[in-house]
C-alpha cells in the first residue's frame, strides 16, 4: 500500500490534536455551542473546530487527497498527483455521538478512514476510531490486521470475538424508529435466544468495541458512510464479516442498514435457524 506508515502517522497526530479540543471541551460541558440541524439531530462548535483541526493537519500534509465529511461536506484536493490516477479521500466525523457527548456521556469517538478510488473499484486502505476520555485508539490497514492502542501507549492485536454463545451474546442495535423488516426479523431472532441488547448511541465506536470482541453483534440500520467507514475495515481486519442487511458484502454504500459480527453468529441470524 502507497505510503501506509506515513498516512498512518499523519493520521495519528490529527487524531490526538483534535482529540486535546475535544477532551477540553467534554469536561466543560455548560459551555458548549449547540445548533439544530435536523429533527433530533445537532452538532456543538466542538464538532466544527475539530473536523477543522483534523482536515488542517491531513491536509497540511496530504494536499493531494481530498475529503468526505460529515460537518464540511466534500472538499477537493488542494494539489492534483498527475503520476497516480487513484483518487485517495479522507472519509471523517468529526464526533460520532454527539448526541453522547453534549450530554456527558463518554461514548463517542473521533472516526477517521482513508479510501482508495478508482475508475473501477473503491476500498478502504485505513481506519481509525479513537474515544478521546479514554485515550484508546483502534486503527486497521488493508490486509494487516486491527490493532488497538491504549490509554498507556501499548498497541496490540484485536479480533473479534469468535463464540456464537446466544445467552452472552450483545448487540447493538438503534432505536426502532431507524428499523425496517429485515432489521426487525433479525432483533426478534436474537430476541428469542436470550441475547442482550443495546443502545449505545455512537456506530464507529460500537465498531471499534465489535472489533475488540467487547460486543458481539451490530445490528443497525442505514448509515452515513462517516459513521462506518473506519468500523468497517476494523471489523474486517480483526477477522468479522459486515453486510448489508440484503446479504451481500458491504461496500461504500448502505442501502438496507447493516449486520456485524463474526461469520457463523451473522450466517445463523441471516438464515434464521
Amino acid at each position: 500500500m502507497k505510503n501506509f506508515n506515513a498516512d498512518l502517522n499523519v493520521v495519528l497526530e490529527a487524531v490526538r490534536k483534535a482529540s486535546v479540543k475535544i477532551t477540553k471541551d467534554f469536561y466543560e460541558i455548560e459551555k458548549l455551542q449547540i445548533s439544530k440541524k435536523g429533527v433530533a439531530n445537532f452538532v456543538t462548535k466542538t464538532d466544527l473546530t475539530a473536523e477543522k483541526i483534523l482536515i488542517y493537519y491531513l491536509q497540511k500534509n496530504r494536499p493531494e487527497y481530498s475529503f468526505i465529511t460529515e460537518e464540511s461536506g466534500i472538499l477537493e484536493s488542494v494539489k492534483k498527483d498527475d503520476s497516480d490516477p487513484a483518487e485517495y479521500k479522507w472519509i471523517i466525523d468529526p464526533i460520532d455521538g454527539t448526541f453522547n457527548f453534549m450530554h456527558g456521556l463518554p461514548f463517542f469517538c473521533i472516526s477517521i478512514a482513508l479510501a482508495k478510488i478508482t475508475k473501477d473499484e473503491s476500498t478502504i486502505l485505513l481506519g481509525v476510531v479513537c474515544n478521546p476520555v479514554n485515550n484508546e485508539i483502534f486503527w486497521a490497514g488493508k490486509d494487516m490486521g486491527a490493532f488497538l492502542i491504549d490509554s498507556l501507549g501499548i498497541q496490540r492485536k484485536i479480533r473479534v470475538a469468535s463464540h456464537n454463545d446466544y445467552e452472552r451474546v450483545i448487540c447493538v442495535t438503534h432505536d426502532d424508529s431507524n428499523s425496517n423488516d429485515k432489521m426487525k426479523k433479525y432483533l426478534s431472532f436474537i430476541h428469542s435466544r436470550h441475547s442482550k441488547i443495546r443502545i449505545f448511541g455512537a456506530s464507529a465506536l460500537e465498531m471499534a468495541y465489535l472489533a475488540d470482541g467487547r460486543i458481539n453483534l451490530l445490528i443497525q440500520g442505514r448509515l452515513h458512510l462517516w459513521d462506518y467507514a473506519a468500523g468497517l475495515i476494523l471489523i474486517r481486519e480483526a477477522g468479522g464479516v459486515v453486510r448489508d442487511l440484503n446479504e451481500k458484502n458491504l461496500g461504500l454504500n448502505i442501502y438496507e442498514g447493516v449486520i456485524a459480527g463474526n461469520n457463523k453468529l451473522v450466517s445463523e441470524i441471516e438464515k434464521g435457524d
